[in-house]
């Protein structure tokens, strides 16, 4: 897998996220809703989070080929 994830590799669940650097809703979600499900699922290793990261927005693409690259 090339995509960045964390949690237990091995966990039962893998929640994939497509996320846009650029958009605002993606942005609300990963401050708001993210550390919810970071607590209650990756952490206690019930879940693998993979991100897949994706271009909507132009100005976008340079973030996510970075992100790829790490």
């Amino acid at each position: 897998n090339s995509c960045p994830s964390i949690g237990d590799q091995n966990a039962g669940i893998e929640m994939v996220l497509f996320e846009d650097f650029a958009c605002p809703s993606c942005h609300r979600f990963m401050s708001e809703i993210f550390p919810k499900i970071q607590a209650v699922y990756i952490q206690p290793g019930l879940a693998k989070f993979v991100l897949i990261p994706i271009v909507i927005h132009e100005k976008s693409k340079v973030v996510a080929n970075a992100v790829l690259e790490i």
